[in-house]
């Protein structure tokens, strides 16, 4: 047990608290009150399970016996009835019977004499067809048409009367004069405007030149350190616009991302009143790798415009061409020299111009 007064367990015989020294025979003690005896069954006796209680069931009550019925007679088959109704095909006949005795009436109130193939003069009109044909002359004249006629016979329709149509002999009528179709005179086919001519230096009329030129031409723009750029010491600087119009040969050399590639055309340099300068490429050959000289005579020639500014040639167009350098030289050989890019959109590439 423990102590009331300060927790302490003590046995449960003990009279005083060792701890606090409490007098359990102060307290008084509750009166025992006596207990029910209890039945308790020997250990081995059999105790029967509870069983439980079901409710109560009703009687069997069994079922009135099923009194015979008398056998039914087979009704006969009966087929179902069909709506009757129109014909779809008597009434598509008379449909159509209908519509025809209205056109036919339309037609004899509107053209009398139209079933019987004749009009209200009682002439019939014949159809003719008319055919042109146009002869080429040797100086390319308009066209001459030629006209024919083909008459269609119609046979009239015999209808049977009290009194027999009379039918009238089928009459030709000649056909409207018609004139030939004009022919619209297309203008031939022209290159791009060029600039006005204006009148080139002494030493432009005696160097240009449009002969074809040839890869061997352009050994000069092989030098030491790679493709020559600059004018050489010994020559003299153009800057001029009219030293450098007309026709000059040109050396193109590719070095792309795709490999390397030469070419060789023509270029005619050209200026008007103005001051701009139309600078034409007119393709011959290239010669790319291993494949040798391909012939590019059939393409179509390159128009860039442009001006020359302190002797540096600027012009645009499907590139952007940029001549640095114009000289007039006697060490390799007399003649005018120029050098620069042409720039695309894979890169540049380098050019230089040649007419001794």
């Amino acid at each position: 047990m423990f102590c009331p007064n300060c927790g302490n367990q003590l046995d449960d015989s003990a009279k005083f608290c060792g701890g606090c020294g409490y007098n359990f025979a102060s307290v008084p003690q509750p009166e025992e009150t006596p207990q029910p005896e209890t039945y308790a069954p020997e250990q081995n006796a059999y105790i029967p399970e509870a069983q439980p209680v079901l409710p109560e069931q009703p009687a069997y009550t069994p079922p009135p016996a099923a009194v015979p019925q008398p056998a039914q007679p087979a009704q006969p088959y009966a087929p179902a009835a069909v709506k009757s109704g129109p014909n779809p095909i008597l009434v598509f006949l008379l449909t159509f019977i209908l519509l025809g005795a209205i056109v036919a009436s339309v037609m004899l109130f509107w053209k009398p004499g139209y079933l019987v193939n004749k009009d209200d003069s009682s002439s019939k009109s014949d159809s003719k067809k008319v055919s042109s044909k146009a002869d080429d002359s040797d100086d390319d004249s308009d066209a001459t048409a030629t006209e024919t006629k083909a008459p269609v016979t119609t046979a009239a329709t015999e209808v049977t009367t009290q009194e027999p149509a009379e039918t009238s002999a089928p009459t030709e009528t000649e056909p409207p004069a018609t004139e030939p179709p004009e022919t619209e005179t297309l203008p031939p086919e022209t290159e791009p405007p060029t600039s006005s001519n204006v009148e080139p230096s002494s030493d432009a009329r005696k160097y240009s030149t449009y002969e074809n030129p040839t890869f061997d031409e352009f050994i000069w723009t092989v030098g030491q350190y790679g493709y020559l750029k600059d004018v050489p010491s010994s020559a003299r600087r153009i800057t001029d616009p009219s030293e450098i119009l007309g026709g000059w040969k040109c050396f193109i050399y590719y070095n792309l991302s795709d490999g390397t590639m030469r070419e060789i055309n023509k270029v005619d340099i050209s200026m008007d009143d103005e001051g701009e300068i139309t600078f034409k490429i007119s393709w011959y050959q290239a010669e790319w790798g291993e494949e040798g000289i391909t012939d590019e005579t059939d393409y179509d020639d390159e128009y860039f415009y442009g001006k020359m500014t302190d002797g540096k040639l600027e012009a645009n167009g499907v590139a952007t061409v940029t001549i640095d350098n114009f000289w007039f030289d006697t060490s390799y050989q007399e003649g005018q020299y120029a050098t620069g890019s042409i720039y695309t959109t894979d890169g540049e590439v380098y050019v230089a111009l040649m007419r001794p």
